[in-house]
């Protein structure tokens, strides 16, 4: 959503009354809502004991300054991860590189199960990478 209020047609709120859109991704953060759904202190220590300390529950701090991190770097429509005692995780937009393998998994399920209405598409992407091998083993059988 965030991605596609930065590129939509004009016009361009963010031309006219310099309005931005960014999307800031915490890892599990000491807020009243996380607290409410978890023991804070049970996951601390899990992973600590399990992991390392880089799986630490962030602070409200660490969540404030990744934003004004993310201020600093003023990429209209970011998306950017926010991970314990790490630099800032710009998540790159994949939706372009997938949406024709997907749309042509869909037409592909529909030949083969006219019935359903609804399609999985992450099952997509194995079906893609199938297909590249699949491709890849007969030109190297064409070839030698």
């Amino acid at each position: 959503m965030f991605r596609s209020y930065a590129k939509c047609a004009k016009p361009k709120p963010w031309e006219d009354d310099q309005i931005k859109a960014y999307a800031l991704c915490p890892w599990f953060a000491d807020t009243d809502l996380f607290k409410a759904s978890q023991n804070v202190n049970e996951i601390e220590k899990e992973t600590r004991e399990g992991l390392s300390s880089y799986f630490r529950v962030l602070t409200v701090k660490d969540v404030g300054n990744a934003f004004e991190e993310v201020l600093d770097v003023d990429k209209n429509g970011g998306v950017f991860i926010v991970f314990p005692d790490a630099p800032l995780i710009g998540f790159p937009e994949l939706n372009q590189i997938f949406i024709l393998p997907v749309m042509i998994y869909s037409k592909l399920v529909a030949l083969c199960f006219p019935k359903w209405k609804i399609v999985n598409g992450t099952y997509a992407i194995p079906m893609v990478i199938l297909a590249i091998l699949a491709t890849f083993y007969i030109l190297f059988r064409l070839i030698f």
